[in-house]
């Protein structure tokens, strides 16, 4: 076994023993040792600590990538050098454990930039990021020293996706783990139903997946009341708009005392593009819908988009943040297509979709001068709760954000008393892999 000097500049070495003042020849104790990560930046301070409080370091070895030391003492110390160890970290920022489940686009485009600017978030934010699991549809990686940029190596060659969830709770359990953070950016209910349980495991909760704030009213209830009882964290602001601040803007104007009156808005980007191309004459209906779908604004199939289904659940988050009590059949959808496309097979409807160019070209050519038609979502709000709750299409004025819109953009109005008839606009991207994951980024800088 080779040793270097604690002092030695050659930190070249990975794995290789590092003496240290309190090691007698690195002497192995009788009891198992106990692994504690110490980052650079603190580690002369840190480790002085350690041997003031007569605390025997078994083994130290550098980490060349990761630039940290893999610190081994004995069960009896380990209680004791943690706190230390946690004292030092926290005076220079705070750690946070995250499991990140989904690595698709939006999962590995966070874990890409969350791993690209560490220095950047520990002198603005005052966080450093420790990813200790990862997982994607079939194999979950654990790494309680955190995720290095090479990592999707190694989740293909990690565990089998069993029990997983129960597996991470054990996991962050038995190595101690501290404000620990679940991200969910899959859209699958499976997950969802997890956050229950997580919360009451100590997990802060940050979601792209609107299904927990879309469920029955009873389960979205009773999920709220387990955040609160355990006075953890669910933020979701990517559920609507991408990295738009749509529900921290509704959050601040509650906040405030002000009163929301109404909330309409373009929630689609893929419906607007399509749309947008009718209105500027550049295609017809069913060109605009095969083309927004070969270039991936849309979903597989376009139906789901032009359903409104989507839209729906994304006013009805809104509502739900605004403290109003419904549910997605209590939603009027008008849907852009009719029964006799929505039951054909993928292929037959991107063939019979053209039999509505006409409609579409008719209604555009109809509307007055200085309106446009767009697909809005619309909540109506009265003294007496409220007062209308529906998705279509809706002519607007051409003043309006909503009407300005081109492209994949979406936007929002939201009304107030304090604000009258002039509402509060938000507008611009609303969809996007890298948007999302920065507005999930957006959403861990803002947990309690």
């Amino acid at each position: 076994m080779k040793s270097i000097p604690l002092n030695s500049e050659d930190k070249s070495l990975i794995n290789h023993y590092i003496e240290h003042p309190s090691s007698v020849d690195f002497a192995k104790p009788k009891d198992a040792l106990c692994g504690i990560i110490l980052e650079e930046e603190w580690f002369t301070a840190c480790l002085q600590e350690l041997v003031d409080n007569k605390i025997k370091v078994f083994e130290l070895k550098w980490h060349q990538a990761k630039k940290n030391y893999l610190l081994q003492t004995g069960l009896e110390d380990y209680s004791k050098a943690k706190r230390i160890v946690a004292s030092h970290r926290n005076a220079k920022g705070k750690t946070l454990n995250i499991a990140i489940w989904g690595a698709g686009n939006v999962g590995s485009a966070l874990i890409d930039l969350i791993l690209s600017n560490p220095k950047e978030w520990l002198s603005n934010h005052g966080v450093h990021f420790n990813i200790f699991a990862v997982t994607n549809s079939s194999r979950i990686l654990l790494d309680k020293t955190g995720l290095e940029a090479d990592w999707s190596k190694h989740l293909s060659q990690g565990l089998e996706h069993i029990s997983s969830k129960n597996l991470l709770i054990a996991y962050s359990k038995h190595y101690e783990l501290e404000n620990l953070v679940f991200i969910d950016t899959t859209a699958n209910a499976t997950v969802a139903s997890y956050y229950s349980e997580l919360a009451l495991a100590g997990f802060d909760i940050v979601a792209a997946n609107k299904i927990a704030n879309t469920n029955t009213q009873k389960s979205y209830d009773d999920f709220r009341k387990i955040i609160q009882r355990e006075k953890k964290s669910f933020k979701y602001e990517t559920n609507v708009g991408a990295a738009l601040p749509v529900i921290q803007t509704l959050k601040q104007i509650i906040a405030s005392g002000d009163k929301v009156t109404r909330i309409r808005g373009t929630f689609s980007g893929s419906v607007n593009h399509i749309l947008s191309s009718i209105r500027n004459g550049t295609a017809d209906f069913g060109a605009a819908v095969r083309d927004a779908r070969t270039k991936g604004f849309t979903e597989p199939d376009p139906r789901e988009d032009l359903s409104g289904k989507d839209v729906a659940r994304k006013l009805l988050v809104l509502a739900r943040t605004i403290g109003y009590k419904l549910d997605l059949d209590d939603i009027r959808i008008k849907a852009l297509i009719g029964e006799d496309l929505s039951t054909l097979d993928l292929e037959s409807f991107l063939v019979e979709v053209d039999v509505l160019d006409d409609k579409f070209k008719n209604l555009f050519l109809e509307v007055q001068d200085g309106y446009h038609y767009v697909f809005a979502a619309d909540i109506r709000l009265g003294e007496n709760g409220i007062e209308g709750l529906e998705v279509g299409l809706q002519k607007i004025h051409g003043d309006s954000v909503l009407a300005q819109l081109s492209g994949t953009d979406t936007g929002f109005e939201v009304y107030t008393k304090a604000y009258g008839a002039k509402p509060i606009c938000i507008s611009g991207a609303g969809a996007g892999i890298e948007l999302t994951a920065r507005g999930i980024l957006s959403d861990i800088f803002t947990l309690d």
